[in-house]
């Protein structure tokens, strides 16, 4: 991170967010085409091909959620605690 710009580094925190460059020009009132200028700088700094390598690579991690597949296993296995015919009995 040391290596790009303030202003790179300024664009490089919306990216790795996700935010789109014409989201971020619009937002930071700068022209589109300066932002995709220095996003196109961010990549080639850091030495990736696209936004989805840079979001993928360098995205905040957030870890206090639980992935969406686990949340939707306990709602259905919640839901299926009311209906006696889904019910595991226990081995004996």
């Amino acid at each position: 991170m040391s290596r790009l710009t303030p202003a790179e580094h300024e664009i490089y925190l919306w990216l790795r967010q996700g935010f789109s460059i014409a989201w971020i020009a619009e937002t930071l009132e700068m022209e589109k085409r300066q932002v995709k200028v220095l996003a196109k700088n961010v990549f080639k700094t850091l030495d990736v091909l696209d936004l989805g390598e840079l979001v993928r690579y360098y995205a905040p991690l957030n870890r206090s959620k639980p992935p969406a597949a686990a949340i939707q296993a306990e709602e259905l296995a919640s839901a299926l605690a009311f209906y006696p015919e889904y019910r595991r009995e226990a081995a004996p």
